[in-house]
């Protein structure tokens, strides 16, 4: 999970190394002092690895997210009878593909010939790829991965300024 997701984070690649090293030894201590392997258990690096504690300290039975999410909430339907989807994602590069939720829901989207607007903190290396998948737009909050500051009141005020400008656009499209 570390060598996947902590630059996305704003690790760096020594930083990246630590985090798995550190991930590394605390999935062979779990398995020494409690018998659990959660060193490769599919879901166990989400979160974090929120996944792996849950299985190892409370004997959790891991599900994908989006799956439990959809089936809960009636997603995949609502997603059928939408115009447009919008949605957000922190990182938007080559391994959104390999488990994140917005890659399934964009997926989803194209099923039914949805449009998918996503709003990005950043876009990585390989991001287009997604286009293939049914993106229809990505609009980016940051043009590159801030590190070490707090961009919560610029975040907010970015992300409402371009959420302005695509309603207005789309009121346009449909003369409202």
């Amino acid at each position: 999970a570390s060598f996947t997701y902590a630059r996305q984070k704003g690790a760096g690649p020594l930083q990246v190394k630590r985090l798995e090293k550190a991930m590394s030894r605390l999935a062979e201590t779990i398995e020494k002092d409690l018998g659990v392997s959660v060193g490769r258990i599919k879901c166990g690096g989400a979160a974090g690895g929120l996944g792996a504690g849950l299985r190892a300290f409370l004997g959790a039975r891991l599900v994908p997210g989006f799956d439990l999410v959809a089936e809960k909430t009636g997603l995949l339907e609502k997603v059928g009878d939408a115009d447009i989807v919008v949605t957000g994602e922190g990182c938007l590069d080559g391994q959104t593909e390999y488990g994140k939720a917005i890659f399934r829901l964009v997926r989803a989207a194209k099923r039914y010939d949805v449009p998918v607007i996503a709003f990005p903190g950043t876009l990585g290396k390989g991001w287009e790829s997604l286009r293939k998948q049914g993106l229809t737009s990505a609009l980016p909050l940051f043009p590159a991965t801030p590190q070490g500051k707090d961009l919560s009141r610029e975040t907010r005020r970015r992300l409402s300024f371009m959420a302005g400008e695509v309603m207005r656009l789309l009121s346009r499209s449909e003369g409202v």
